[in-house]
């Protein structure tokens, strides 16, 4: 395992392992889902992740619309609309000084032991969360016109 600090974090992880149960998995959560809030963060997926985000899901063996669960909390004064989410990927947590890790204004994640939804692919490894939160654009009209 290969080890990564991210200012007070450290995680150890496992890039191979993660690829190998990344390439079994067909699509992200939203895509499985297609309601509302689900095809709006789809249309949003490229910008809601910021580029130092990308690349370290990259690094960590994750592809980036493979989110283990996708959940829309709604509109925010600011007129966007904020979404949380997590990954998965074969590790563990070294160090949890339980703060969360802002990418500017509206992105910020946190590593976690504890998982929920884990893919069948990852069975018997240890697995970490990778959680965010984001705030995104409204990309689908408000109501359908017939």
């Amino acid at each position: 395992m290969e080890e990564l600090r991210i200012e007070n974090w450290l995680i150890r992880f496992n890039r191979i392992a993660t690829c190998e149960a990344h390439a079994k998995i067909t699509s992200g959560y939203p895509e499985s889902c297609a309601c509302v809030d689900c095809t709006n963060f789809i249309k949003n997926r490229n910008e809601a992740y910021p580029p130092k985000f990308q690349t370290l899901l990259h690094n960590l063996g994750i592809i980036q619309n493979h989110e283990a669960e996708v959940v829309s909390l709604g509109p925010l004064s600011n007129g966007l609309f904020l979404y949380s989410g997590w990954f998965h990927f074969v590790g563990e947590v070294i160090k949890d000084p339980g703060d969360h890790l802002p990418i500017g204004l509206h992105f910020r994640y946190f590593f976690t032991k504890h998982t929920a939804l884990v893919p069948t692919f990852f069975n018997g490894e240890p697995i970490v969360q990778i959680e965010f939160e984001t705030e995104v654009s409204l990309k689908l009209p408000t109501s359908k016109i017939d």
